[in-house]
């Protein structure tokens, strides 16, 4: 399997976190917490998660979002040494949390963690990241919604301030082709104007999965090869 560089000091990313996600978080708290999750990626060392105290805190609403179970991701890079210089955005929904309290920080899918790597359909998601990275491309992969807070309405100007981050990764990057999975990661494509491609999620209900993707079974290889086929022509690359 083709080998990746996290979050690498020596890559665009620690520039792309400081330029756009400073409306959200002070930057050095993300590159803490980007250092930190890179030491778990190789060494299982680093922290599984960040809590975040309301001084790194810069969006609208800020104590009424700690104040309650939330969640956000930090944007994270993968690249190969193959690494060409062009990107695809995998888009997700957003930073669901489940359990714990206040604001926890991590990372979309809990990447930096070999349990999730190796988790069923975490796994397959992440064999499609390392195949598209094989192919020369750096796989950049953020949320759609960037603060999670549950069923809770959002204080006013949040959504705003969200919106506007994503669209500063999208500019900055200039990716060679976006991939929106689920509703959220759609919506937010068509409400910027992002040309994208729109993929079920592997987690979807079995029978959506079939009638997606045109498949027989809802296996995981087999929807992790109907996936590949959906992406790989966009990229230029042969089907498998």
């Amino acid at each position: 399997m083709t080998n990746v560089s996290f979050c690498s000091p020596e890559s665009q990313w620690p520039d792309f976190i400081s330029d756009t996600q400073s409306p959200l978080f002070s930057p050095e708290f993300l590159l803490d917490c980007g250092n930190s999750f890179r030491n778990q990626f190789y060494e299982n060392s680093g922290r599984n998660e960040f809590q975040a105290k309301l001084e790194v805190c810069n969006f609208p609403g800020a104590t009424e979002v700690l104040s309650v179970r939330s969640g956000y991701d930090l944007p994270i890079l993968l690249t190969s040494d193959n690494f060409t210089g062009k990107y695809v955005v995998l888009m997700a929904q957003d930073p669901l949390r489940s359990t714990g309290e206040g604001l926890i920080v991590g990372t979309p899918w809990g990447f930096h963690l070999e349990q999730f790597r190796t988790k069923r359909h975490y796994r397959m998601l992440w064999e499609i990241v390392i195949e598209i990275c094989s192919h020369g491309f750096g796989v950049w992969i953020t949320d759609a919604s960037k603060l999670y807070i549950g069923k809770k309405e959002k204080p006013l100007g949040l959504s705003e301030v969200e919106h506007n981050v994503l669209r500063a990764e999208i500019e900055h990057l200039r990716p060679s082709h976006i991939i929106a999975m689920g509703k959220s990661a759609v919506s937010a494509c068509k409400a910027m104007g992002f040309p994208h491609q729109k993929l079920a999620h592997p987690t979807a209900r079995a029978s959506h999965l079939r009638s997606f993707y045109s498949i027989e079974d809802a296996k995981l290889a087999t929807i992790k090869s109907a996936i590949l086929a959906r992406i790989l022509p966009q990229l230029g690359v042969p089907e498998l």
